[in-house]
């Protein structure tokens, strides 16, 4: 806790991130064991950099939906939420307010051959592009983990067609749209 005081007060580029994450993202998920797959510290910083720096470790207010898209504050603890790059790569480093407990960390890969500019843009690069046209009509998307739920008045039959076609899924009876990759 004294060095992230210390890097808050100094003002400093910083992220916190685990260093198994960074080894997932450097071994493009073969490894994440630090001990299995050591990196040079010359590597790293010529290799990693901060992109959108750390808002610091902290305590913060999140808005949940329920399923009814009723929206509730709680408090989360949460390690500062970042931007790196991994080599020619891009990865938020966050947590997923959803999560058990207090929220789950993670470390999602964008997919974008450009830097995000902010937080913001970098939570939304993770959206599928149906998500993002739902939430621009109004829609109430709620979201757990990398699962997007969007209201919709289609028909089974009409859902059905979309798994034939190969843009969504079923599994335990429920039909569902394909997702991004996490690590």
């Amino acid at each position: 806790m004294q060095v992230l005081s210390s890097l808050e007060d100094a003002h400093a580029r910083f992220a916190v991130v685990p260093f198994h994450s960074i080894v997932a993202a450097w071994t493009d998920g073969e490894s994440d064991d630090w001990d299995q797959a050591p990196l040079a510290i010359s590597d790293l910083q010529r290799e990693v950099g901060i992109i959108v720096p750390s808002e610091g470790e902290r305590w913060k207010e999140v808005e949940v939906k329920d399923k009814y898209g009723h929206t509730d504050t709680t408090t989360i603890h949460t390690l500062g939420d970042s931007v790196l790059r991994v080599k020619d790569r891009f990865y938020l480093s966050a947590v997923d307010e959803t999560g058990l407990g207090m929220g789950m960390y993670f470390l999602a890969e964008l997919a974008t051959d450009r830097a995000p500019a902010s937080l913001q843009d970098a939570f939304n690069a993770l959206k599928p592009p149906a998500v993002r046209e739902a939430e621009a009509q109004g829609a109430s998307v709620l979201r757990q983990g990398e699962w997007f739920a969007i209201p919709t008045k289609l028909l089974t039959s009409e859902l059905m067609r979309d798994v034939q076609r190969g843009v969504a899924g079923v599994r335990a009876r429920r039909a569902q749209a394909y997702q991004g990759r996490t690590r």
